[in-house]
């Protein structure tokens, strides 16, 4: 029988406009995946996406843990950075559980136990997700 694997991407941000966050209350709101449960994924770690008007990419970087450097910090750096007028929009794919944005459990390291296929798995829908490639179908191995 095979192993069964906690997914390394937890939760997902996709396409948010920024006009539509608040930068100066340091936090960054969101919906559960049934959408009745709100959540603060300010201090989340992960990966971003900024896009430019017409959904091409302008930049990609990542986001460490906690509060200087989380999905928050990192972001709002860059409503205030030469690249402002270049971006509206921002993907994020988080590594943090709900649970652990709920109890601001993240202090704690963590490891992933998975296996070569779930990582190629995750960066070629990363990837596909992010850059949106004509001749790829929607690949749900994100979450």
């Amino acid at each position: 029988m095979a192993k069964k694997y906690s997914p390394i991407v937890k939760n997902i941000g996709y396409m948010w406009h920024r006009k539509y966050v608040n930068w100066n209350k340091s936090h960054l709101i969101g919906y559960s995946e049934s959408g009745d449960e709100e959540m603060d994924f300010r201090y989340q770690a992960g990966i971003y996406v900024l896009y430019g008007k017409d959904y091409e990419i302008i930049y990609i970087g990542q986001a460490g843990k906690g509060e200087n450097s989380g999905l928050f910090k990192r972001i709002k750096d860059h409503t205030q950075d030469e690249m402002f007028c270049m971006w509206e929009r921002f993907s994020w794919y988080g590594f943090y559980s709900k649970s652990a944005l709920k109890k601001d459990d993240y202090g704690e390291e963590f490891t992933f136990e998975c296996d070569v296929n779930e990582i190629m798995n995750v960066i070629e829908a990363l990837l596909i997700r992010v850059n949106l490639p004509k001749f790829n179908s929607n690949n749900s191995a994100l979450v």
